[in-house]
């Protein structure tokens, strides 16, 4: 069973005094309306959101929080649990809220699916597990005892799901477990079958780039962030493509080097 998080919470400032009915009905609709107009300035943009967070206007703080909630990505999971340490209650509240929501969501999907398997053992439902599983592992929003918990049974349903040539999609997923828990010989041999089948897959390529960093194979690291960043139609969030364009075009770093490792 997945425990949910209930961060605790402090009340020490006036401002943490619970808002009347009528109040708290006001802000919701100004959050509401904050978290729309955040969606559509921003889109998916977590920095613009993120900014939003520091606004002295609370009703926009409260509508970037909503945003956030929507979004359940993992920069969207950090900036939540950043504000869990808000100057306004409200926003703690509600980040509280947001996490326990999207943990719960998860926890009823692994449910809905793990009876459908039961029901079903076939490897389409095993793939339905697994994938949901290593959804919320790559959140990265519980413990990390927990986060183990959640990799070790995403390999174990993945694998269940593999055929005689299996999906490179579900192949990569695989890897990526392996390599988190921290089986890097068996991830390395996974990525290299991705990538014997999709030689351009930008998440197998990713992964050897890690893999080849906690080498010190650096030589091979240059290469590899050459061909991600060649890959046209590759979608690499900023930071990610800062880091690859560092590696292949800065000087080669021994151990003890200041450049940055390939984003995990």
């Amino acid at each position: 069973m997945l425990i949910l998080r209930t961060p605790r919470v402090t009340r020490t400032k006036l401002e943490d005094i619970s808002p009347s009915p009528m109040e708290h009905r006001k802000q919701q609709a100004e959050a509401e309306l904050a978290a729309e107009a955040a969606k559509g300035r921003a889109g998916a943009n977590v920095e613009a959101i993120g900014e939003a967070l520091k606004d002295t206007d609370k009703a926009k703080r409260l509508g970037a929080v909503e945003a956030l909630r929507a979004l359940q990505n993992k920069q969207a999971i950090g900036l939540l649990n950043k504000s869990l340490r808000n100057t306004v209650f409200e926003v703690r509240y509600h980040a509280v809220e947001a996490l326990a929501g999207i943990s719960k969501k998860y926890s009823e999907r692994i449910a809905r699916a793990t009876a459908a398997l039961e029901g079903d053992p076939s490897p389409a439902n095993h793939e339905a597990l697994g994938s949901i599983y290593y959804e919320y592992a790559t959140l990265e929003m519980e413990e990390p005892s927990i986060q183990l918990h959640l990799y070790r049974n995403a390999l174990e349903h993945l694998r269940n799901a593999f055929g005689p040539k299996p999906d490179p999609a579900v192949l990569v997923r695989a890897a990526l477990c392996l390599e988190r828990l921290g089986e890097a010989d068996a991830a390395w041999r996974a990525y290299k079958d991705v990538l014997a089948v999709r030689p351009e897959s930008p998440e197998a390529l990713l992964g050897v780039a890690r893999l080849q960093y906690d080498r010190g194979q650096f030589d091979q690291l240059r290469d590899t962030c050459r061909r991600l960043l060649d890959i046209p139609d590759a979608t690499l969030d900023d930071p990610t493509s800062s880091v690859l364009t560092l590696w292949a075009e800065g000087p080669q770093q021994a151990p003890g080097r200041t450049q940055p490792p390939v984003m995990r």
